[in-house]
C-alpha cells in the first residue's frame, strides 16, 4: 500500500467506512545532515521567521538571516566589535523586516535593541544592570506584544514586557526569579505565562502581573535551564535541569521526571504542524534528542551530526526541516517528517469528496464535500462537520442547517469562541448516522 504525505496536498477521497490510519514518525537514520551556513560567524541563538520563510542567527557581533527563497546568508553584525553580542532574536508576524535583539554588552550587561529595517539600522531601547536578555517571546495572535527574560549572577534579572513591539519596554516584579532562562506563553490564553531559572518554573495567570510557583515534583535544589509549552496541548509543558527532562500535563502543578540526562537540556522546540514532535539538544556531551509523544519518550538523534557544539534548534514552517546550530560551524539541517502520515486507501464504490485548498494554509481554507446520493432526509439531518485537534478536542463544528446550504464552508483557524487556534495539524470529519469521513488540514502562522 503507497503511503502519501499531505504536506501541501488537495483532494482526499474518504469512505464512510473506511478510515485513516495515522503514524508517528520523527526522523529517520537515513537522513543526511547538510550545512548551511554560515561558515564566518560565532552563533548564540536561532529564530525562524515562519511569517517570510527566514532562519535568522544571532552571534557574538550581531546577526545574520538566511532567506530560502534566495538561498544566501545576509551580514548585519559589527564585525571585530565587542559587546554586541546577540543572545536572543525574534521578528514581528505583522511587519516584515522589523527584528528585535536581547544582547549582553563588553561588560556582561544585558540591553534590547529593535530594527524596523532588516537590521540596516538598530535602536537602543533598554539597559539592564542584570546580564544577558536570552529570551523574547511574542504572545501568540499579539503582533505587538512581546516578553523577555535575563540571566544574571550578580544583581537580579530583568523580566520585561513591551506592548508595542519592543520599542519601550515595562520591568515586571514579583516573579520569584534573580536569573532567569526562558518564557512560555499558553497560545490558547495569553495570560498565562511560565517562566524558568533559579525559582525552578514559575506561573502567572494575570499577563505578568502576579506570580506563583509552579515547580510540585521538580528538586528545590535545582534550577531549570528551559521551558516550553505543546502549541497543541497548553497543559503540556517540558522542562529540563541536571537531572534531565520533566513533563507536566497539567498546566505545570506537578511534574515528573521523564528522561534522566548526565545534564541538562536547553532549547525545547515543537514541530509546528505536529507538536507532538519535540526535539532538544543537551549540555556536555552536546546531542540532540528527539520526542513524538509530545515529550514523554526520547531518543537520541544525534548520529553523525558533524557541527560539534550544539547551541539552539529550530523546525522550518512546515516542519519537514530541523535546523542545529553550532557555535562555531554554522547550521546544519536535516529531514523531518510532520509526524502523520497517512496510508491510501482503495477508492470504495461509494464516498464522499472532501477537498481543502490551500492545504496548509495561513488565513483561510475551504473545505469542500460532497455528500453520497444515497443519503436519505433522515440522515442528511444529523450531517455535521467538524474540526479536531491532534489532542482529539472538538475546535470548529458546522451542523447539517450550514452543510446543506452548500458543498463546502470556510474555515479561518478559530475556535467556535472565534479564537484564533495555533498552528499545526487539525483534522476534518464529517459524520453522519454514526458513521464519519476524516481528513487532515496543516494551519500555518
Amino acid at each position: 500500500m503507497n503511503s502519501i504525505s499531505f504536506k501541501a496536498s488537495c483532494i482526499i477521497l474518504l469512505s464512510l467506512c473506511s478510515g485513516i490510519v495515522q503514524t508517528v514518525s520523527g526522523f529517520s537514520s537515513d537522513d543526511e545532515w547538510v550545512s548551511i551556513g554560515p561558515s564566518d560567524a560565532m552563533i548564540m541563538c536561532l529564530h525562524m521567521d515562519t511569517t517570510n520563510n527566514i532562519l535568522f542567527a544571532g552571534t557574538v557581533e550581531g546577526f545574520q538571516y538566511y532567506p530560502f527563497a534566495t538561498g544566501e546568508w545576509i551580514q548585519r553584525e559589527d564585525v571585530g566589535s565587542m559587546g554586541r553580542q546577540v543572545m536572543s532574536l525574534t521578528t514581528c508576524p505583522s511587519e516584515p523586516g522589523w527584528i528585535i535583539t536581547g544582547r549582553e554588552n563588553a561588560f556582561w550587561k544585558g540591553y534590547m535593541e529593535y530594527s524596523d529595517d532588516w537590521g540596516v539600522t538598530n535602536s537602543y531601547t533598554y539597559s539592564s544592570e542584570g546580564g544577558q536578555f536570552v529570551d523574547i517571546q511574542n504572545v501568540p495572535d499579539e503582533p505587538d506584544i512581546y516578553y523577555t527574560c535575563a540571566w544574571s549572577d550578580i544583581t537580579p534579572g530583568d523580566l520585561l514586557k513591551s506592548i508595542d513591539r519592543g520599542v519601550f519596554w515595562s520591568p515586571l516584579t514579583n516573579y520569584l526569579h534573580t536569573f532567569m532562562t526562558e518564557i512560555a506563553i499558553n497560545p490558547d490564553n495569553s495570560d498565562t505565562m511560565y517562566v524558568s531559572g533559579n525559582a525552578q518554573v514559575t506561573r502567572s495567570t494575570d499577563g505578568g502581573t502576579t506570580w506563583v510557583q509552579a515547580s510540585s515534583g521538580l528538586p528545590g535544589s535545582l534550577g531549570v535551564y528551559c521551558v516550553a509549552i505543546n502549541p497543541g496541548n497548553p497543559q503540556i509543558l517540558v522542562a529540563s535541569n541536571n537531572n534531565g527532562i520533566y513533563r507536566t500535563v497539567d498546566g505545570g502543578d506537578s511534574w515528573t521526571l521523564v528522561n534522566s540526562e548526565s545534564s541538562g537540556c536547553q532549547h525545547f522546540a515543537f514541530n509546528p504542524v505536529n507538536p507532538e514532535v519535540v526535539v532538544c539538544i543537551t549540555f556536555s556531551p552536546y546531542r540532540l534528542l528527539v520526542s513524538v509523544d509530545s515529550g514523554l519518550i526520547w531518543e537520541d538523534y544525534t548520529g553523525d551530526y558533524p557541527g560539534g557544539t550544539m547551541v539552539d534548534v529550530a523546525f522550518s514552517c512546515n516542519g519537514d526541516s530541523l535546523y542545529v546550530a553550532s557555535v562555531y560551524s554554522g547550521v546544519y539541517s536535516i529531514k523531518s517528517t510532520t509526524g502523520i502520515e497517512d496510508d491510501n486507501v482503495p477508492l470504495p464504490d461509494c464516498c464522499i469528496l472532501l477537498q481543502s485548498s490551500p492545504n496548509p494554509f495561513r488565513q483561510s481554507a475551504e473545505i469542500r464535500y460532497i455528500l453520497q446520493e444515497g443519503i436519505n432526509s433522515d440522515q442528511r439531518s444529523t450531517v455535521s462537520l467538524a474540526i479536531y485537534n491532534t489532542s482529539g478536542r472538538l475546535i470548529r463544528h458546522w451542523d447539517s442547517s450550514v452543510i446543506e446550504l452548500s458543498n463546502q464552508v470556510a474555515w479561518d483557524g478559530t475556535d467556535d469562541s472565534s479564537r484564533k487556534v495555533p498552528a499545526g495539524v487539525y483534522f476534518v470529519r464529517l459524520s453522519s448516522s454514526g458513521e464519519s469521513a476524516t481528513g487532515k488540514l496543516i494551519l500555518l502562522r
